[in-house]
């Protein structure tokens, strides 16, 4: 049934009473690879996953291409040949400088952006399909949760309608329940159902990512894709969107895949961390070893500029040069450029991903034999 209208203010019991400390990385009921108790099942498995970007044509090509002077399009290589597995229950990190492709292999993984090449598969379906120029979904059990809370909510509709709209469309619930399903989800996200009937803009940007995760549990998920999730938000609130996100993932046995430039927020969350560069997968292992052991000169370069609090009157050095064009990537390795101790071989051959120790794997030529 439809409630009565809310009262008036904005401040949710959630986002009230001062800020919580950070919750434990593994809530208790969740096992993970890491802890043992045998391997999970993957869940979600990206196989040769590719996604390139048409660079559109200038009023200038278009006249040289009239007279017959035409060149191949300009092509930005997003994401390169990336495989990686995502496990039940687990929360994967994915870590890199701006503009390394993460945010469209998350998109990809969630099914907003069809792959160029290669699949991303749920339960070993298709997460989506191309159907001519769309781009059609096969599962509602991966949702997305985006960065912007201004954005990513449409300013017209009511929170209602934003959190129900998916659930009704897609027969998760009926009409006479859909209120009901409505306020379990908001609260959920710690947002009091009252609230529901007001638009996004009378909300503030903590309480406006609530809602998205609002509308990402409507759905009833298993898999959420974070995409950058808290970084719009200030610390206070960034602690308690991730105790939210930790707590769910106890109470209903979720799995993330987490997004972000924090490296100290990812440390925090995850139980295995992805490193990316110019849209290659450079290393991946789980939380405790990418930060105590770091095969990859990039990776072992992000920690190096890592903030601490037991740290003094240190100097940083950020990386050396800036990270190359999608457009012309280097040849090689493509952090080659930028590598103290890039060599000859490093120019010319792209690195094997491949296994170190049980669980981490890494692409460099240094662990070579």
């Amino acid at each position: 049934m439809i409630a009565a209208r809310p009262p008036e203010g904005d401040h949710t019991a959630a986002e009230g009473g001062g800020t919580p400390s950070f919750a434990a990385r593994s809530p208790e009921g969740v096992h993970t690879a890491a802890e043992g108790g045998g391997a999970p099942a993957s869940l979600v498995q990206l196989n040769n996953l590719s996604k390139h970007f048409t660079v559109a044509a200038t009023l200038t090509q278009r006249l040289l291409g009239m007279l017959g002077h035409a060149k191949p399009p300009a092509t930005v290589q997003a994401v390169s040949n990336l495989s990686v597995e995502i496990r039940a229950g687990e929360v994967l990190g994915l870590v890199g400088e701006s503009g390394c492709g993460k945010s469209t292999l998350a998109r990809m993984v969630a099914g907003v952006h069809a792959a160029s090449s290669g699949t991303a598969l749920y339960r070993g379906q298709p997460v989506a399909v191309q159907q001519g120029a769309r781009v059609v979904k096969t599962t509602t059990k991966v949702q997305m949760i985006f960065q912007d809370p201004y954005a990513s909510l449409n300013p017209r509709h009511r929170i209602d309608r934003i959190v129900g709209e998916g659930p009704f469309t897609h027969g998760l619930v009926d009409k006479a329940n859909l209120d009901d399903h409505v306020s379990r989800a908001m609260q959920r996200a710690g947002i009091d159902p009252a609230y529901r009937f007001r638009y996004p803009h009378q909300f503030s940007g903590g309480q406006r990512q609530r809602i998205g995760i609002a509308r990402a549990l409507g759905m009833q998920p298993e898999f959420l894709v974070c995409d950058e999730a808290v970084a719009a938000l200030d610390v206070s609130l960034q602690a308690q969107v991730l105790n939210l996100f930790m707590q769910l993932r106890a109470d209903h046995n979720l799995t993330y895949l987490f997004v972000s430039h924090d490296l100290g927020v990812v440390k925090h969350i995850s139980d295995r961390v992805a490193v990316m560069y110019l849209g290659r997968l450079v290393e991946l292992a789980p939380a405790a070893e990418i930060f105590t052991r770091p095969n990859h000169p990039y990776t072992q370069a992000l920690l190096a500029n890592m903030l601490t609090l037991n740290l003094r009157r240190r100097r940083f050095s950020a990386i050396k040069g800036e990270i190359p064009s999608p457009l012309n990537p280097p040849a090689g390795c493509h952090f080659h450029p930028r590598c103290p101790h890039a060599m000859e071989r490093c120019m010319r051959e792209v690195p094997a991903f491949r296994e170190l120790a049980p669980g981490h794997s890494s692409a460099c030529h240094l662990g070579d034999d």
